[in-house]
């Protein structure tokens, strides 16, 4: 009686420590897309071309929350069986298995040989047009579902080509293969824990999208420099100022003073490494380290030496990437920023336990009559009929991640099944039946509405 109350406690903590890994995860894979899509941009201009990116930036960061978000909802259907079982969808669409195979690729070669290849982005495209537009597999048809996630018209700039008929934007293997680690294993109190997306919770998906919305994106003037940190929490500084710091400083330990009062005064929420940690990292100097450094740079860098060798020195004060390169964005790049939207509108992550709570009190007197406002013996109470509860409206008009919505279609789909079995409609209350009755709920039931677009956008993709 000892045993079980603390391994669901025990449960409970390990859920929530995956899901805040998670969420920190998939933030740093979206910055990851990001850069990929700044790189194409840079090497377009490099080359006298014109950007394949749009002129917003803030719809690059847009584009790189869909890419992540496309994944992560793919994984979720297929690991479900909501996605065709042909075998042709799983060969030339399926984004399930494809962790294992750039794994096993990179281990007979290296991973440097999935920089110049880029099967897994066109497959990404491939399938979204797929789930979008509906497809033909031999004997098996796949709907059209639709959604502005996957419209291809979205943000058409990530299907454009050039004269050679390639895609103008490009996403190597290589980044599509830390991206599915970031989202498909979970790195916790040091351990690595594969995550099953057929067992996953529509709430951690929500929380994670909801810790994106706090970023946006925006062309930079200077280099930006990533610094070490805490994770989620890494500042960011311009080139320029770190240069000027560096040889203001007298030795290790007055470069870290100076640093953090500099990072203090412009960036309030970031939090960074130690000044123990500063100082050290200032006053590196291995070679072979700096040689590899230099190398590393030369890539993100696009070979702009005169920048490379501003940077060598302080190389071990730069945070690494999902790739393991050096976190610089060249003048004229994409950097991913803090948004003021979330504080803004109010966002936050609602739990399901209090989200239940909520619209168990909401919705019982709507579903019974007599009901709690006429009697607190709930042995006196009446639930109303199927055709009653389908005639219901319930709307939440700052919708979020849909939290509320999706307790609702819980409760209320509930409730349909008891009402339509003591009308002798249904008989088994098993998953099919409660499937018919969440997506009736959905259908007839249920309203939300947000300033955030994309969290409309989430909600329909994630939760319904």
């Amino acid at each position: 009686e000892k045993r079980l109350p603390r391994l669901f406690e025990a449960s409970v903590a390990s859920a929530e420590a995956i899901t805040e890994a998670l969420g920190d995860q998939v933030r740093r894979a979206v910055e990851l897309v990001l850069q990929a899509m700044s790189e194409s941009h840079l090497r377009a201009l490099a080359n006298g071309e014109e950007s394949p990116l749009p002129g917003d930036a803030k719809e690059g960061y847009e584009a790189s929350v869909s890419v992540l978000m496309r994944v992560i909802f793919l994984l979720f259907a297929e690991e479900r069986g909501l996605l065709p079982q042909h075998q042709m969808y799983r060969d030339s669409y399926a984004i399930a298995g494809v962790r294992v195979d750039l794994e096993r690729q990179a281990q007979n070669d290296t991973e440097e040989t999935l920089d110049h290849t880029w099967e897994t982005w066109h497959r990404l495209l491939a399938a979204s047009t797929a789930i979008f537009s509906g497809a033909t597999f031999e004997d098996t048809r796949m709907p059209a579902y639709g959604g502005s996630m996957f419209d291809p018209t979205r943000f058409p700039w990530l299907r454009s080509t050039n004269a050679q008929g390639l895609l103008t934007v490009r996403v190597s293997d290589r980044v599509m293969l830390k991206v599915l680690q970031a989202v498909q294993i979970a790195h916790v109190g040091g351990e690595a824990r594969q995550l099953s997306f057929r067992d996953l919770d529509v709430e951690q998906i929500g929380y994670v999208y909801e810790g994106l919305l706090g970023y946006s994106a925006e062309y930079t003037t200077d280099v930006v420099v990533g610094l070490h940190g805490k994770s989620g929490y890494e500042p960011e500084i311009a080139l320029t100022e770190l240069s000027d710091l560096a040889a203001a400083s007298a030795s290790g330990a007055d470069f870290a003073k100076k640093l953090t009062d500099h990072l203090a005064k412009t960036q309030a929420n970031a939090k960074t490494a130690t000044a123990r940690q500063i100082a050290k990292a200032f006053e590196a100097d291995d070679e072979t380290d700096a040689a590899d450094a230099r190398t590393r740079l030369g890539y993100v860098l696009l070979g702009r030496t005169e920048v490379v060798d501003q940077l060598a020195p302080l190389h071990a004060l730069i945070r690494n990437d999902l790739r393991d390169f050096p976190y610089v964005v060249p003048a004229g790049g994409l950097v991913m920023t803090e948004s003021p939207q979330r504080a803004n509108t109010g966002t936050h992550y609602t739990p399901r336990s209090l989200a239940e709570e909520v619209v168990l009190h909401a919705l019982e007197p709507l579903v019974y009559s007599p009901g709690p406002l006429d009697t607190e013996n709930k042995d006196d109470w009446v639930l109303r009929s199927s055709t009653e509860i389908l005639n219901l409206k319930v709307a939440d008009i700052a919708v979020g991640s849909g939290a509320f919505l999706v307790a609702a279609a819980r409760y209320l789909a509930a409730r349909l099944i008891e009402a339509r079995s003591k009308e002798g409609l249904t008989v088994d209350d098993n998953e099919d039946v409660k499937r018919w009755a969440i997506r009736e709920i959905v259908a007839r039931c249920l309203y939300g509405a947000d300033i955030n677009g994309m969290a409309v956008e989430m909600l329909s993709l994630i939760h319904i």
